[in-house]
């Protein structure tokens, strides 16, 4: 199963809040409809939406997977008057339609593939992306809405499934709290894959399908 969460992908682009919750709420429905546990993938910042729906839905959960998650680096403070600022109209469109040009989308994807920036990715991120409404969910991103500040202590330490932390180097995020973390904790296990950039599925494949098999071999089909 792959999802398109709330004003991404597929989904419905409305303007309405969005919100770390309304993330959640959208994985839980997709665990209802799955019916039983399951093994569960989150990345970068879908690390902490998945992490959300753990604490609230431990028993649909077998196991956890977070590739390259957001939350390990220092405590990040959400700010109101930024976010004032990206939701106001004329300007919320203008930096949308900004950071949603080929160029932009492609220096974003450079900086994140360890490798050559996939194509395919490219394209179906700027079409994505022209799709009516397509602004008001990158926005509350932008703005630091979709992210919890205290992920580490509300979210990440309240799990209780088997978990795995695949991560190397991320040019949007640190890992500098990880090691403190894991440290003497029961359940979760973290391994580095060398030479990549946020994308670990994309630029070394084989190794990380290998980590993740594995992972859930150990937790159970």
């Amino acid at each position: 199963w792959a999802l398109d969460l709330p004003g991404f992908g597929h989904s419905d682009r409305g303007d309405r809040p969005y919100s770390p919750r309304m993330m959640a709420l959208a994985i839980g429905s997709v665990l209802d409809t799955i019916g039983e546990p399951a093994h569960v993938v989150g990345l970068s910042l879908g690390a902490e939406f998945v992490a959300r729906a753990a604490v609230d839905r431990d028993h649909q959960i077998q196991s956890l997977s977070l590739l390259s998650p957001t939350g390990f680096g220092e405590r990040r403070q959400n700010s109101a008057w930024l976010a004032a600022f990206l939701r106001f109209p004329p300007w919320s469109q203008a930096v949308f339609d900004g950071i949603a040009s080929r160029p932009s989308i492609r220096y974003f994807l450079d900086k994140t593939f360890a490798g050559p920036v996939d194509e395919m990715m490219l394209d179906y991120a700027y079409r994505t992306s022209h799709r009516p409404g397509a602004r008001f969910a990158p926005i509350a991103f932008l703005s630091g809405e979709l992210n919890t500040p205290t992920a580490i202590e509300t979210l990440y330490s309240r799990i209780e499934r088997p978990t795995l932390v695949l991560y190397d180097k991320d040019p949007f995020t640190t890992f500098s709290r990880l090691p403190e973390f894991l440290s003497g904790r029961e359940g979760w296990k973290a391994i580095r894959i060398p030479g990549t950039r946020g994308l670990p599925h994309w630029d070394r494949p084989t190794q990380t399908m290998a980590d993740l098999n594995s992972h859930w071999d150990s937790t159970g089909l």
